[in-house]
This record gives C-alpha cells, structure tokens and sequence, in this order.
C-alpha cells in the first residue's frame, strides 16, 4: 500500500513538473460535418461525426449520423432514410498537415418510400437495415480546423457513401490549443526542410 501511494506520489510530481511545457498534438474531441453522397441510390444527405481521440493521434472512437431527407433528393420517387454509424479510426500517415486514416464499425438505419407502390405498403412503414462499414479518407489541418475526405462501404446493404466536410477541434484547455498550434506549425513538413537548408548554408569550408 505505502509503494503504491509512494508511486503514485512521484508520478503525480513528475507530471506536475513538466506542466509548463506540455506536448499536446491532439485535440480533446472534435465535431464535424459534411455533405454525403450515396453512390448506388444516387441520393444526398448530410453526415455528422463526433470524434474522440484514444489518448493518442492515431486511433479514435466515432460516432456518425446520417440523413437522407426526401426533400434533398431529385426525382418523384424519393425516400427518407436515417443511419447512424458507430467506428474506430486509425490514422497511421501524419506528413505536415496532411494525415491518411483508414476506419472500421457498425452501421444501421432505417428508411421509407415518400411514394406508393400498387399491391404494397412499404411506404407506411420504416425498414430497418444493419451491416458493418469499413472505408477511409484524407485530412487537411489548418489551425483549428480539419477538412477531411471521406468514404464508406457498407457491404451488407451494397452502399458506398462518399462526403467531403470539416471538423471544428476542441481542447480542454484554451493553453492546450496554443501548445497544438506551436507543435503542428513546429513539426510542418514545409518549415523542416526550410530549417534543414538553413542548417546546410551555414556549414563554413
């Protein structure tokens, strides 16, 4: 007991030390959104993304919503139909601010026909649809803003979803976003290679 309280002690302080300092490159959760597109249904919609980073910048646990409402769509025979979408992110490639993520989950949903059919009563009715999802995407980072490519595939439901939209960062702490600018400006492929030819110029002969 007295070796956990001893360790608990010291971690604690060492923490506390380096506070002034901290190494922050990634936020505490960021919200998101975009215009989706359902290739096989040629149907538009919008998504919405919660994303919470798992204490690291390269996996994160969403969750996602998605509408697809009759009045954004063309053509008498539309539908409405809902989904919701809940998945791991991995984003294995940072270059500047630029990042590659690839993702992986569980989508269901639930639509109905906005017409009538002869001798049918699917348009009375909500019909539910379940099927994993996997895809991926690009992002751009530009201050505390995140613009991002996205697709899925669903294929238990032969559904491809392809958006383009932004997340808006948050950071418990307004100190913390100031240390995530600083480090993303710091670590920007661009400035790595003006400081490496500024290095090289100064070597004397």
């Amino acid at each position: 007991m007295k070796k956990s309280v001893i360790i608990l002690f010291f971690l604690t302080s060492f923490f506390c030390s380096n506070a002034g300092t901290p190494k922050i490159n990634y936020e505490m959760f960021s919200l998101g959104g975009n215009f989706v597109y359902s290739i096989e249904d040629g149907y538009t919609g919008l998504n919405g993304k919660l994303t919470l980073p798992l204490s690291s910048k390269f996996v994160s646990f969403v969750f996602q919503g998605t509408l697809f409402p009759s009045q954004m769509q063309l053509g008498e025979e539309t539908i409405d139909e809902i989904r919701s979408k809940v998945n791991v992110q991995i984003t294995p490639i940072h270059i500047g601010k630029f990042s590659t993520y690839f993702q992986a989950g569980f989508d269901n949903g639930m639509w109905k026909r906005k017409y009538e059919v002869e001798n049918s009563e699917l348009h009375k009715n909500w019909k539910i649809q379940e099927s994993i999802m996997f895809g991926a995407g690009f992002n751009y980072n530009v201050k505390g803003v995140r613009f991002y490519a996205d697709w899925m595939y669903m294929p238990d439901i032969y559904s491809n979803h392809i958006g383009i939209g932004m997340h808006i960062l948050f950071f418990e702490k307004k100190m913390y976003r100031k240390f995530y600018m600083q480090r993303r400006k710091k670590s920007s492929i661009f400035n790595i290679k003006y400081r490496r030819k500024k290095k090289g110029s100064s070597i004397k002969l």
